[in-house]
């Protein structure tokens, strides 16, 4: 009985240490995004997402909608307000959440990530900003459903969400 406990417990620790470096490795794809946001590389951010997200979002539109989120202004500060993992049939997803200055505007984003042999992969991306952005140029989904659509009053919602 005694060596089941011992057992159970070290296979939580395994777990718990799993989790803990898939959400080490979610946040710094994050930080990874942002710099290149900052430096306008929004197709390579796009080129690296997973499949099913490009599968579901159409370049032109992701760039568009990172477009407009740039024209804020540059990443300021950043901060985590909130995570998950999830461990499903599709795998496990990190799910971030932070708050970001981008200029003047403050956002709130979503992160999801899915993580293959340690390597996280965007499948899914929510902002929403304090202040309006610009109209969109490109519908993101491959049905023609548009990117940017109003999530009430000041707060718009920009999702380029696939497969999560």
């Amino acid at each position: 009985m005694r060596h089941a406990a011992v057992a159970g417990m070290v296979a939580l620790t395994l777990v718990g240490c799993a989790a803990g470096q898939e959400k080490d490795a979610a946040e710094q794809a994050v930080a990874h995004f942002h710099r290149l946001v900052d430096q306008e590389r929004f197709a390579e951010i796009y080129r690296a997402a997973a499949p099913d997200f490009r599968a579901t979002v159409r370049e032109a539109a992701f760039v568009d909608l990172m477009s407009r989120v740039r024209a804020f202004g540059p990443v300021g500060d950043t901060r985590q307000t909130g995570w998950r993992i999830n461990y499903d049939s599709r795998g496990h997803r990190v799910t971030l959440n932070y708050s970001t200055r981008y200029g003047p505007a403050e956002a709130r984003e979503e992160f999801t990530y899915r993580i293959e042999n340690g390597a996280p992969g965007l499948v899914s991306y929510d902002f929403m900003a304090d202040r309006p952005l610009a109209r969109p140029a490109a519908p993101a989904t491959a049905d023609g459903t548009a990117i940017a659509r109003p999530g009430g009053g000041k707060q718009p919602h920009a999702p380029a969400t696939g497969g999560k």
